[in-house]
């Protein structure tokens, strides 16, 4: 069994009304899959978690955007690199959802609370790229935990440096996570210190030749969307590429 782990976070995205933040939260429990949820809170009391220990149960993590900052590590060398580079309030809040990730999967690993062997990040603008009868129960997504040892990433090619990884979804078996976590935040923290701003993807692009054998990906088509991974998984067998060093 495997935990979906997302967020509900306007921050990323102004635009959307908040029934479209609950209407996503009873996608998610219609999975059928048990959930954590990163919330801010004033939505906490409007969402239909379902039953504790029920199918496509949620657990919920209270998060305002003040505990979002405050919360990322360095983070006042993040700040100041943010503000250096122009980036707005909304951009920087949008980078730490995406930096801050990984480390939910790795925490939720730990509170285990329904007792999973996998973990997986699905963004909540997920939606965006692909269609919503991919994460019905019984959908594409619940084909996913055969994928997730060594952990999965969904790359786009046509990155800068031949390889980029997606925000959108990633995940990995409660095993592995520590490894992957511990390493993550010390490329995060290289970095800062050369006053890089670091993302998801910059970090996890080192990560990929640092810790070959440790990950697997999907290669995204040219449109960098989501949607051929879900296409690919219900069709099966889905083609992964996993980087090993040449003895």
């Amino acid at each position: 069994m495997f935990t979906l782990v997302s967020g509900l976070l306007p921050c990323l995205d102004r635009n959307r009304v908040e029934s479209d933040w609950l209407e996503f939260a009873k996608l998610l429990r219609f999975t059928g899959l048990p959930s954590v949820l990163y919330v801010e809170p004033g939505l906490i009391n409007k969402l239909d978690i379902g039953a504790k220990g029920g199918a496509g149960a949620i657990v919920l993590r209270p998060l305002d955007e003040s505990s979002l900052r405050q919360g990322l590590w360095l983070n006042e060398n993040f700040q100041a690199l943010t503000h250096a580079s122009g980036e707005n309030p909304d951009e920087e809040l949008k980078r730490i959802v995406r930096l801050r990730a990984l480390g939910w999967l790795h925490d939720e690993s730990i509170f285990n609370p329904h007792a999973s062997q996998g973990f997986v990040w699905l963004d909540p603008l997920l939606l965006d790229e692909v269609q919503p009868a991919y994460l019905a129960s019984n959908g594409s997504l619940s084909l996913i935990e055969p994928l997730l040892d060594p952990m999965l990433l969904l790359a786009n090619l046509d990155g800068a440096d031949g390889r980029g990884f997606s925000e959108a979804l990633f995940g990995g078996l409660s095993a592995e996570l520590p490894l992957i976590n511990q390493a993550y935040w010390q490329v995060y923290a290289h970095l800062i210190s050369q006053h890089k701003l670091p993302t998801f993807t910059s970090i996890m692009s080192i990560l990929w030749h640092e810790l070959p054998g440790s990950f697997q990906s999907f290669n995204l088509q040219s449109n960098g969307l989501a949607g051929s991974f879900f296409e690919a998984m219900r069709a099966g067998p889905v083609s992964l590429e996993t980087l090993h060093l040449s003895s």
